[in-house]
């Protein structure tokens, strides 16, 4: 989450500097990508869990219990 919340900064800066006209629109959508990018991440991770956590469940025979 650390990385989401430093791209999401970067982001922001570069934005600023993108409508001062200080930044090029190549460098601006590359800070764009890496907010994509690390949101991906997060998602990602977040899904993998998920799974991981239904596993167990169906491992432990409690996926039933669970939908109850």
């Amino acid at each position: 989450r650390e990385n989401l919340v430093a791209a999401k900064e970067n982001h922001s800066i570069a934005r600023e500097r993108y409508l001062l006209g200080n930044l090029s629109g190549i460098a601006m959508r590359e800070a764009q990508k890496s907010l994509l990018d690390a949101e991906e991440r997060i998602l990602t991770a977040e899904y993998n869990t998920k799974l991981c956590e239904i596993s167990l469940l169906q491992i432990s025979g409690k996926a039933i219990e669970y939908i109850k």
